[in-house]
């Protein structure tokens, strides 16, 4: 199991999330 190098990946990932889930409430919240 090498799952421990995948930690930064999983930051990532995880940021880019985060980050779409913003824009994606930014977009409905400008169109209601």
């Amino acid at each position: 199991m090498h799952k421990k190098k995948n930690l930064p990946n999983d930051v990532c990932v995880l940021t880019i999330v985060l980050l779409l889930m913003f824009v994606y409430s930014s977009i409905i919240f400008h169109h209601t």
